[in-house]
């Protein structure tokens, strides 16, 4: 019996070996997610952090938060009010999820941030630069 409790030690250990290795492998997707946008998308970087900023005072209430929040947060953060086109870029680049369907007539859309913690990591690690 002892051979068969240490084969099942064994495949626990790696199947935790595995599940870290997929979440490192999560964290480095991110972080080049978050790379690639500063680098074709600069001015975005600044519209990402006032995301995680909505993200971070969500999570307590589900994770969702609407896109306008994330515009006024940027506002906010610049000092004067700013014009963001949506945010679908950053969901195009993988750092948000729409959240369900646009509500009040298609002009409110909800969404969540899977991977908030892993984004703040590597936007802490970008150069800082105009946004």
């Amino acid at each position: 019996m002892p051979s068969s409790s240490i084969a099942a030690g064994e495949r626990l250990r790696s199947s935790r070996d595995r599940i870290e290795a997929s979440n490192m492998r999560d964290m480095s997707d991110t972080r080049q997610l978050v790379r690639r946008l500063a680098l074709e998308q600069p001015h975005w970087v600044a519209v990402l952090k006032a995301a995680c900023a909505q993200a971070k005072t969500a999570e307590p209430f589900g994770g969702e938060f609407a896109g306008s929040y994330v515009v006024q947060e940027v506002s906010r953060m610049a000092g004067q009010r700013v014009h963001v086109p949506g945010l679908r870029i950053l969901v195009t680049y993988g750092l948000l999820e729409k959240s369900g369907e646009s509500t009040r007539g298609g002009r409110r859309a909800y969404y969540r941030m899977p991977d908030r913690a892993g984004i703040e990591a590597a936007l802490a690690e970008l150069p800082d630069h105009p946004a």
